[in-house]
């Protein structure tokens, strides 16, 4: 049952005159039916995954399995899925997490005015220091001026809040809860994660302790380990099994609410109570009683598929945690008994019914363990849902093993009758007429050297014996086999040379394997793009409004843009690496182009591109700027952008007169060619009379330039 803001609103009101612990009691049950409502709407989809896990372990379903037990078939199982399921994982994990970069950045917002202000900047250099500059000139100066300033303080911040975002993400080991996600992604169609979340980590630190009245110097201090809350963001993946959101809504915008399952044991239930904000009374009381509920039901199928065993099943407390809205009249009866009156301020009698409270709630068999309100001024879910092929019906996707099913169960049945058929024909069907025959030892199964005695029927004795053999189909099924497997390699996208095989087809050269892999990796841009829009923007502007909202460093604030990255390290890397190379080796030294040139960032690209560690082998920008300032020392200042480009325009020069020389000297011979035709003589013969002809005329010249032109 759907519950509406007015629905519940009139509900409280029912309760207004009972006891405060009666009305929460009545919302933390409204709360469960609530909760219990989606488990049931969730069951349709747990049952395909259920498909999907047996499909991966390479388990036949019940139904199946019972029958090929019962004709005593084969039950072999090719077990295609797995690896299509892991190269599929590998290959998304590659490419949105790279060892050397990251799948997104901060930039400042796009501000076109500021940028034409910055670009309308007047000449100011024909004016003299001192002098008076006219009022329509000095005016957009300046503001240009502070348009740029605005521009570069901008970048600065942004580069300041990427850093501590990369910080932030690093410790709390988000790209390794990422990766877990993907493996859900993969199998069942859907990832989850949630954040950014605090106070729910917590490291070890060890703390120098000194006993009290004892002296420093004499008295050495003992150092004593201790848990340090960390109010530091961090993100977690959330097991899909677990995640119950709004299940009347399509996409994580429309959702009114949201349910997670916790299910802790009662060692796990104390360590909740040491976390900020739970109510060590209401967790007492719990741990006082034994888990209501048994374990889910996915639980232990998971168990039976896996071959787990259900040895340490047990039962465990289902701890649910509801992000939503209530009534702020409820949230008042739940802060009055969980003395968190702070959480909400004062409300006059008479609220509007059409106001609520988005609230994140934690309760258990009937008892509120924390209340809390949404913490993201945002208003923005926590969570994030990623689906490998969507579905437009629900959040929920589909998986690797839900898009090949067909071809997997049609691969499976052609390799069981190919072992069957294998069975039969390998040995003959002998048909024996005990009448003309009968065995010396009285046992009718065929040994070698065996004595068969006749029987005095009338009749030849090669009659009594008739084989039969059974056809191999061997061909046949395993032409169905590689079909099926075609079928799976379109199904899922996923072809052989995505895999690192050619299959028949061998590529020659290395530009015609870089175009195949790019082609193959269309598919995979598709799915980065969804990883994108929908896991790391959400996650990544969330980080963002929280470090706005509660970070104390004023010097990384501002209006700033996520981008979402993922695709642009999706090229074939050796393509990468040949076209860094042939810029540095085309384009550095080159006397117009090459004071253009990034040289370090230039250099740092070619060596992610082999897939090398940049802070192993390149300088950082502080190192270079150290070097060269030593080596500037006693050298004068560093030359201009001016000088720069007046020795490049030199250089240019240079090359282009180098360049007509040969071109003059080719026209020389060809020249020479054409007038020894003419004078039927020989080439050389022809050099030498124009070369005494040339040492005549240098030598004239050079007198001239000692001597003057007297002579």
């Amino acid at each position: 049952m759907d519950y509406t803001i007015e629905q519940r609103h009139d509900e409280s009101g029912k309760d207004s005159q009972n006891d405060p612990s009666d009305q929460m009691s009545a919302i933390v049950g409204r709360l469960e039916e609530l909760a219990r409502e989606q488990v049931s709407k969730k069951v349709h989809i747990e049952d395909r995954w259920y498909d999907d896990i047996r499909q991966f372990y390479g388990q036949y379903d019940p139904t199946t399995l019972a029958k090929l037990k019962a004709a005593n078939k084969s039950k072999a199982y090719i077990k295609l899925t797995r690896s299509k399921t892991n190269t599929f994982r590998a290959r998304l994990s590659d490419m949105l997490f790279p060892t050397d970069d990251k799948n997104w950045g901060i930039r400042p917002t796009p501000v076109p005015e500021l940028s034409s202000k910055a670009a309308d900047k007047p000449d100011m250099s024909g004016f003299q220091d001192g002098e008076e500059i006219p009022a329509d000139v000095a005016e957009p100066f300046n503001e240009a001026q502070k348009a740029y300033d605005e521009m570069s303080e901008a970048r600065k911040r942004s580069a300041a809040m990427q850093d501590e975002i990369e910080d932030q993400l690093r410790e709390s080991k988000y790209n390794i809860q990422c990766r877990s996600s993907l493996k859900d992604a993969c199998k069942l169609g859907t990832a989850v994660m949630k954040g950014p979340i605090a106070g729910g980590r917590s490291r070890r630190s060890w703390q120098t302790q000194y006993e009290a009245g004892e002296d420093e110097e004499n008295n050495p201090p003992t150092h004593v380990l201790k848990d340090v809350e960390s109010n530091r963001p961090e993100y977690t993946r959330v097991d899909p099994w677990c995640y119950f959101p709004d299940m009347s809504s399509r996409t994580p915008e429309e959702a009114e609410f949201e349910f997670e399952r916790h299910l802790p044991n009662k060692k796990q239930l104390r360590k909740m109570a040491q976390k900020p904000g739970f109510s060590k009374t209401a967790i007492r009381e719990i741990l006082k009683e034994d888990p209501s509920e048994a374990l889910p039901t996915y639980e232990t199928t998971l168990r039976d598929i896996t071959g787990s065993g259900q040895e340490s099943l047990g039962k465990r407390y289902h701890v649910w945690e509801y992000h939503g809205p209530i009534t702020k009249s409820e949230m008042r009866t739940i802060c009055e008994c969980m003395d968190a009156k702070d959480l909400i301020e004062e409300q006059e009698e008479d609220e509007d019914p059409l106001e609520d409270a988005d609230v994140v709630i934690f309760f258990c068999q009937g008892k509120v363990l924390k209340v809390g309100i949404h913490h993201l001024d945002s208003g923005d879910s926590l969570y994030s849902v990623f689906n490998l092929e969507k579905d437009d019906t629900s959040q929920f996707g589909y998986g690797i093993p839900f898009l090949m099913r067909d071809s997997n169960r049609a691969l499976n049945a052609a390799w069981r009758m190919l072992l069957d058929n294998a069975g039969l024909s390998t040995g003959p069907q002998i048909v024996v007429d005990q009448g003309k025959i009968e065995p010396a030892d009285g046992s009718w199964e065929i040994t070698p050297k065996k004595v068969w005695i006749k029987n005095k029927s009338e009749g030849s004795v090669r009659d009594a014996f008739a084989v039969y053999h059974i056809d191999s189909r061997q061909n046949e099924l395993a032409n169905i086999i590689e079909m099926a497997k075609r079928f799976a390699d379109e199904e899922t996208s996923l072809p052989m040379i995505a895999q690192g095989e050619q299959g028949s087809h061998v590529t020659q050269t290395q530009g015609g394997m870089a175009m195949l892999m790019n082609a193959a990796n269309v598919v995979f841009r598709d799915v980065v793009h969804n990883f994108d829009d929908d896991m790391t923007t959400p996650n990544i502007c969330r980080i963002y409004d929280w470090n706005m909202q509660f970070s104390k460093k004023e010097h990384i604030k501002g209006d700033f843009d996520v981008d979402a990255r993922g695709s642009s390290v999706l090229l074939v890397r050796e393509v990468q690496a040949q076209n860094l190379m042939a810029m540095a080796m085309n384009f550095s030294a080159h006397p117009v182009l090459g004071p253009l040139t990034k040289i370090a960032p230039l250099y740092r690209k070619l060596v992610q591109a082999h897939m090398l560690s940049v802070d192993e082998i390149v300088y950082t920008d502080n190192e270079i700027k150290e070097m060269t300032a030593k080596q500037n020392d006693g050298k004068g200042q560093e030359p201009s952008l001016e000088q720069v480009k007046l020795e490049g325009q030199m250089e240019l020069i240079k090359l282009e007169h180098d360049q007509k020389k040969e071109l003059a000297s080719i026209e020389r011979d060809t020249a020479l060619i054409v007038l020894a035709q003419k004078q039927d003589m020989d080439i050389q013969t022809l050099r030498e009379k124009l070369g005494s002809k040339e040492r005549i005329f240098a030598s004239e010249a050079a007198i001239k330039e000692r001597f003057g032109q007297g002579l």
